[in-house]
């Protein structure tokens, strides 16, 4: 009997060795999630037998279940990959159209038909919108993305980008090299196009510069943006609201319109009542030097004399101070 306990374990463990192979052999599957192999003790007892005393009879594996956790999220150059983040499943039609089925693989392509498909041929299902936003979600229909959608290509002007950017990032100090990860803590992707409408990638590095302190509430991020080798110019343009009005950080970093900041109060004087201004600081001022002294030669008589007459015309010259 113990032969066959210690039989269990090995099947146990065969089994457990299988589930890691499984996840490790899919680790470049689009949509996978891994596996987990989840085990349960063998007791075998009857009415005569104490419960203390019974013995255990191995171990046996009572379920393999899937960890739907969150996967990272990776960028490609098809304009088809899609990616869902948190919960949810892409809708999917069988290739006969008798079939509902939901997957996180979210590798499409277009068809003949010009249908959203994946390699299987399954149709991505999509639900219609109607004028006020809502979304039809009984009656899904296949994603059909027409030629009729096709047209002159258009060169990417803006990107924008939501960001929610970790608080516990460190700063780095180490002057910025897009090939040294060290110099930088995130990056993003987006895909960009030219006007002719051949695309590109373009990164951008996020670099953390400042954290915040009781004198400045504010996590300070530098970024750089790059296509290919080639690094793009900054152009910082105003932030403004969907009215175009001005909008402004203030030390909390908290995003204020410039109608919320309070303007400078103005003192308003009744009529009839004057204020006494002092203009006294308005004036020309010469700031004051020490006072000291300056020994010269002693006039000679008979300089003296010809400087009082003015008739012998020797020039003479007096210090200007005593």
């Amino acid at each position: 009997m113990s032969f066959y306990t210690s039989l269990t374990g090995l099947n146990a463990a065969t089994a457990q060795l299988a589930v890691t192979s499984n996840n490790i052999a899919n680790v470049g599957t689009t949509g996978f999630k891994r596996s987990r192999a989840d085990f349960g003790d063998i007791f075998a007892t009857s009415p005569l037998q104490k419960a203390s005393s019974v013995v255990g009879q191995g171990v046996a594996l009572k379920a393999v279940t899937q960890e739907f956790s969150q996967g990272n999220v990776q960028f490609s150059a098809s304009s088809l990959d899609i990616a869902i983040t948190g919960d949810g499943f892409f809708p999917l039609k069988s290739a006969d159209g008798l079939q509902d089925i939901y997957t996180r693989n979210g590798t499409f392509t277009l068809n003949d038909s010009f249908a959203v498909v994946n390699s299987a041929g399954q149709a991505l299902m999509a639900a219609t919108v109607d004028s006020s936003g809502k979304a039809d979600l009984e009656n899904l229909r296949k994603l059909y993305i027409p030629r009729a959608t096709a047209g002159e290509a258009r060169q990417t002007e803006n990107v924008q980008l939501a960001l929610n950017l970790p608080a516990d990032s460190p700063v780095v100090t180490k002057a910025f090299d897009p090939a040294d990860p060290t110099t930088y803590n995130l990056t993003t992707a987006v895909t960009v196009f030219d006007s002719g409408g051949n695309d590109y990638l373009a990164t951008v590095y996020y670099v953390k510069t400042q954290v915040a302190s009781p004198d400045d509430p504010n996590n300070k991020w530098q970024t750089h943006v790059y296509i290919g080798d080639n690094k793009l110019r900054e152009n910082l343009i105003q932030a403004t609201d969907s009215k175009g009005k001005a909008q402004y950080v203030n030390k909390y970093g908290e995003i204020r319109s410039e109608s919320s900041v309070p303007p400078v109060p103005v003192e308003k004087i009744a009529r009839g009542v004057s204020r006494l201004y002092n203009l006294d600081n308005l004036r020309s001022t010469n700031p004051s030097v020490p006072a000291g002294t300056q020994s010269f030669p002693a006039l000679t008589d008979q300089l003296v004399a010809d400087w009082k007459s003015g008739i012998s015309g020797t020039a003479v010259s007096l210090p200007d101070r005593v």
